[in-house]
Protein backbone atom coordinates (compact mmCIF):
# COMPACT_ATOMS: atom_id res chain seq x y z
CA UNK A 1 0.00 0.00 0.00
CA UNK A 2 1.08 3.47 -1.15
CA UNK A 3 0.43 6.66 0.00
CA UNK A 4 0.84 9.07 -2.61
CA UNK A 5 -0.70 12.04 -2.97
CA UNK A 6 -2.51 13.26 -6.12
CA UNK A 7 -1.90 15.74 -8.19
CA UNK A 8 -5.05 17.73 -7.80
CA UNK A 9 -4.02 17.80 -3.68
CA UNK A 10 -0.34 19.19 -4.72
CA UNK A 11 -1.92 21.72 -6.80
CA UNK A 12 -4.75 22.95 -4.32
CA UNK A 13 -1.95 22.97 -1.17
CA UNK A 14 0.13 25.42 -3.77
CA UNK A 15 -2.95 27.41 -4.36
CA UNK A 16 -3.99 27.18 -0.19
CA UNK A 17 -0.33 28.64 0.25
CA UNK A 18 -0.56 31.39 -2.79
CA UNK A 19 -3.96 32.59 -0.89
CA UNK A 20 -2.68 32.28 2.44
CA UNK A 21 0.54 34.50 2.36
CA UNK A 22 -1.23 37.78 1.41
CA UNK A 23 -3.87 36.99 3.66
CA UNK A 24 -2.11 36.40 6.65
CA UNK A 25 -0.38 39.54 7.27
CA UNK A 26 1.92 39.24 4.43
CA UNK A 27 4.01 36.84 6.62
CA UNK A 28 5.33 39.35 8.60
CA UNK A 29 4.05 38.11 11.99
CA UNK A 30 6.50 35.09 13.45
CA UNK A 31 2.75 32.57 13.60
CA UNK A 32 1.90 33.82 9.58
CA UNK A 33 5.18 32.79 8.74
CA UNK A 34 5.88 29.71 10.41
CA UNK A 35 2.09 28.63 8.84
CA UNK A 36 3.18 29.20 5.65
CA UNK A 37 6.71 27.61 5.95
CA UNK A 38 5.12 24.50 7.57
CA UNK A 39 2.83 24.17 4.39
CA UNK A 40 5.49 25.17 2.09
CA UNK A 41 7.25 22.03 3.32
CA UNK A 42 4.54 19.48 3.90
CA UNK A 43 3.71 20.38 -0.04
CA UNK A 44 7.46 20.19 -0.79
CA UNK A 45 7.04 16.41 1.17
CA UNK A 46 3.33 15.65 -1.08
CA UNK A 47 5.49 16.22 -4.36
CA UNK A 48 8.52 14.04 -3.60
CA UNK A 49 6.05 11.36 -2.29
CA UNK A 50 4.90 11.42 -6.15
CA UNK A 51 6.54 8.77 -8.23
CA UNK A 52 6.73 10.15 -11.13
CA UNK A 53 7.22 13.51 -10.08
CA UNK A 54 9.96 16.04 -12.20
CA UNK A 55 10.99 19.43 -11.32
CA UNK A 56 12.94 20.22 -14.55
CA UNK A 57 14.12 23.40 -13.01
CA UNK A 58 17.02 22.05 -10.95
CA UNK A 59 19.75 23.79 -11.66
CA UNK A 60 18.95 27.40 -10.35
CA UNK A 61 18.05 25.32 -7.19
CA UNK A 62 22.49 25.85 -6.43
CA UNK A 63 22.02 28.84 -5.70
CA UNK A 64 19.38 28.25 -2.94
CA UNK A 65 22.36 25.65 -1.68
CA UNK A 66 25.01 28.25 -1.98
CA UNK A 67 23.12 30.83 0.00
CA UNK A 68 22.06 28.31 2.20
CA UNK A 69 25.46 26.81 2.56
CA UNK A 70 26.79 30.25 3.22
CA UNK A 71 24.28 30.74 6.27
CA UNK A 72 25.67 27.86 7.51
CA UNK A 73 28.99 28.56 7.29
CA UNK A 74 27.37 32.09 9.54
CA UNK A 75 26.53 29.92 11.99
CA UNK A 76 29.60 28.69 12.70
CA UNK A 77 31.26 31.92 12.70
CA UNK A 78 28.55 33.72 14.55
CA UNK A 79 29.90 36.68 16.57
CA UNK A 80 27.55 39.94 18.17
CA UNK A 81 27.75 43.30 16.13
CA UNK A 82 29.62 45.00 18.78
CA UNK A 83 31.97 41.91 18.99
CA UNK A 84 35.90 43.51 17.95
CA UNK A 85 36.76 40.79 15.05
CA UNK A 86 37.29 42.55 12.10
CA UNK A 87 39.07 39.33 10.21
CA UNK A 88 35.25 37.48 10.41
CA UNK A 89 33.11 38.30 7.63
CA UNK A 90 29.58 37.26 9.55
CA UNK A 91 28.54 39.70 12.47
CA UNK A 92 25.12 37.91 13.00
CA UNK A 93 23.55 36.19 15.97
CA UNK A 94 22.67 32.73 15.76
CA UNK A 95 19.00 32.86 15.96
CA UNK A 96 18.92 35.56 13.28
CA UNK A 97 20.97 32.92 10.91
CA UNK A 98 18.34 30.64 11.70
CA UNK A 99 15.57 32.30 10.75
CA UNK A 100 16.73 32.92 7.39
CA UNK A 101 18.02 29.68 6.40
CA UNK A 102 14.65 28.17 7.30
CA UNK A 103 13.22 31.24 5.17
CA UNK A 104 15.56 30.24 2.41
CA UNK A 105 15.06 26.37 2.72
CA UNK A 106 11.53 26.95 2.46
CA UNK A 107 11.75 29.56 -0.87
CA UNK A 108 13.71 26.62 -2.12
CA UNK A 109 11.03 23.94 -1.43
CA UNK A 110 8.73 26.16 -3.00
CA UNK A 111 10.56 26.61 -6.41
CA UNK A 112 11.27 23.10 -6.42
CA UNK A 113 7.11 21.79 -5.85
CA UNK A 114 6.03 24.88 -7.89
CA UNK A 115 8.32 23.95 -11.03
CA UNK A 116 7.20 20.81 -10.87
CA UNK A 117 3.64 21.60 -10.52
CA UNK A 118 3.50 24.09 -13.42
CA UNK A 119 4.10 21.41 -16.04
CA UNK A 120 1.09 19.84 -15.55
CA UNK A 121 -1.23 19.85 -18.25
CA UNK A 122 -3.21 23.06 -17.88
CA UNK A 123 -1.66 24.28 -14.23
CA UNK A 124 -0.14 26.89 -15.39
CA UNK A 125 -3.37 28.28 -16.68
CA UNK A 126 -5.66 27.66 -13.17
CA UNK A 127 -2.59 29.40 -11.49
CA UNK A 128 -2.72 32.46 -13.54
CA UNK A 129 -6.62 32.40 -12.48
CA UNK A 130 -5.61 31.79 -9.24
CA UNK A 131 -3.45 34.36 -8.97
CA UNK A 132 -5.97 36.97 -10.71
CA UNK A 133 -8.61 36.10 -7.92
CA UNK A 134 -6.47 36.85 -5.12
CA UNK A 135 -6.22 39.74 -6.82
CA UNK A 136 -9.33 40.75 -6.92
CA UNK A 137 -9.88 39.56 -3.32
CA UNK A 138 -7.57 41.69 -2.16
CA UNK A 139 -8.16 44.97 -4.13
Amino acid sequence: MSVEPSRRACERMLWFILFLAPAAFGATEWWSRAAIESLIFILATMCALRRNFAAPLNGPLIGFGVIIALGGLQLLHAHPVAAPTALLPFTVGRPQTLYALLLWAALAALFWAASGIFLWEGALRRAAWVIFGIGLFIA
